[in-house]
């Protein structure tokens, strides 16, 4: 039996999804379809900001409600500010504008530009710790979050840290997080460590911690945050 407890709501029909199965779409509505992510299913629809209705799209059954914004009117602005006070939604930015929205707690996703994995946003967001050092406010509002072939994997994950690294400088202490069908070995986290603390050279700490998961077969998962 597959559970419902992730909801995505994009206010940008430019942005598309990738890297999942499509589990069911409605004939002719090309704004609402359902994603197959382990054992849940992940309603996806498009909605313009000031168009959520929130008794109705932020029912409380959804575990994690995703609001995916692309660009920010200023007539968004006080909606926006109005869904951050639920505990089931995170609001995400692919953009930020910081002049605009000025609350840390509108995170701002580096790494997927508008293609975005969400393999890669469910696991990582349905892990515990990244959840709650997220919703407690510890670290950068700017998370770098990715999904990679297992083909020159640590490569392409430097190289994404590398694009993104003027979003998350200039902090002490940084946390990588990696999901595979098998825990990397000693060798390659070491070698992966060597190569962040090059980049990151003003960080005290950087830690690498590992989870499993037998549901993903090629490919790596993972998101690197700046702890404050």
């Amino acid at each position: 039996m597959r559970n419902m407890n992730y909801k995505i709501i994009y206010n940008d029909k430019n942005i598309e999804f990738t890297n999942s199965c499509l589990a069911l779409a409605f004939s002719g509505d090309t704004d609402k379809n359902f994603y197959r992510v382990d054992n849940d299913i992940v309603e996806v629809c498009y909605l313009d900001i000031n168009n959520i209705n929130e008794s109705r799209d932020l029912k409380d059954k959804y575990k994690t409600i995703f609001i995916l914004i692309n660009f920010i009117k200023s007539d968004e602005v006080e909606k926006i500010y109005s869904l951050l006070n639920y505990n089931n939604v995170i609001v995400a930015s692919i953009n930020k504008d910081s002049s605009i929205i000025k609350d840390d707690k509108v995170i701002s996703l580096k790494g997927f530009n508008k293609k975005i994995s969400i393999e890669a946003l469910i696991k990582m967001f349905s892990n515990k710790e990244i959840l709650m050092k997220i919703k407690n406010r510890e670290v950068s509002s700017s998370i770098v979050i990715g999904n990679e072939s297992m083909e020159n994997h640590i490569e392409k994950i430097l190289e994404n840290l590398i694009r993104n690294f003027t979003h998350i400088e200039n902090y002490k202490e940084y946390i990588m997080y990696l999901c595979a069908n098998e825990e990397f070995n000693i060798a390659e986290v070491a070698y992966l460590e060597d190569l962040m603390n090059e980049y990151l050279y003003k960080a005290d700490k950087i830690k690498i911690q590992q989870f499993k998961n037998g549901e993903i077969k090629d490919n790596v998962l993972y998101s690197i945050l700046a702890i404050k």
